[in-house]
């Protein structure tokens, strides 16, 4: 008998629904003891990924809470690959769909928490700009302001309305007390060596280097953050990601 493969997915997820056809046991018993056991295994794996891949959004929800919500994902997106690295890509859209709108930085922690591990499988990077290359160029203030940035292949940002790096720091034990009306934060992802870091940076830098990412050059993505943010730091900017080794080299635009 031909098996539906939708009317499988949608039985394995919900108890309420009979075996799916074309399942059966070898002696002809009834088939939905192993088949409940099955589905309790499949589901309690699945469900385990989604806590170590999200683990600050678990201290955020508690346990019993981020439980329901990961079962309901389940429902919304199963796993589209046999390698669980990346699952829980959906879950920031997720949320967005399903918190209140006070609670929606929250799919903002759990799109920190992805880029952490796409940081942490990333390719390393052939080599790094040097310091002295970008001291050269502040002498030439023309060809500086043309000059396109290329990051680090690990390197990425989050823009957030709530405390998104805070939630982040508690859940590394640093104690820092909550507070869900602080205003937007915003975060730089990178690596030094195999160690994922996570730092707080303005909404400027953010800004700048969400920029650089979508290949600005360097004159541009200052205009750019000027008129959102007049008191940015463009030394200090540059200075943390020489410091982090997150540029990887130059182009130049005509």
């Amino acid at each position: 008998m031909t098996m539906d493969h939708q009317s499988f997915a949608l039985a394995l997820l919900d108890p309420a629904l009979p075996v799916p056809d074309g399942w059966g046991a070898h002696n002809a018993s009834d088939p939905s003891p192993r088949w409940n056991i099955y589905r309790n295994n499949v589901v309690h794996s699945l469900m385990q990924v989604l806590r170590d891949t999200f683990p600050a959004l678990l201290a955020e929800f508690g346990a019993a809470p981020f439980d329901r919500l990961a079962h309901a994902y389940l429902r919304f997106q199963l796993p589209q690959s046999p390698v669980l690295t990346f699952y829980g890509e959906g879950m920031p859209d997720f949320l967005l769909t399903t918190l209140d709108p006070v609670d929606l930085w929250l799919s903002d922690l759990a799109r920190l928490e992805l880029l952490r591990i796409h940081a942490f499988h990333a390719r390393d990077d052939a080599a790094t700009l040097a310091n002295d290359q970008l001291l050269a160029l502040t002498k030439k203030p023309d060809l500086l302001a043309c000059s396109v940035f290329v990051l680090s292949s690990y390197v990425s940002v989050v823009r957030s309305t709530g405390p998104v790096f805070d939630a982040w720091a508690r859940h590394q034990g640093q104690s820092i007390p909550l507070q869900r009306e602080s205003g937007p934060q915003s975060a730089l992802v990178t690596r030094d060596g195999h160690e994922v870091l996570v730092i707080r940076i303005s909404e400027g830098c953010a800004l700048l280097i969400e920029s650089m990412k979508n290949g600005l050059a360097l004159g541009e993505a200052v205009n750019l953050v000027a008129g959102r943010d007049p008191n940015f730091d463009l030394v200090g900017a540059l200075a943390l990601l020489m410091k982090q080794q997150c540029l990887s080299q130059i182009v130049w635009t005509d």
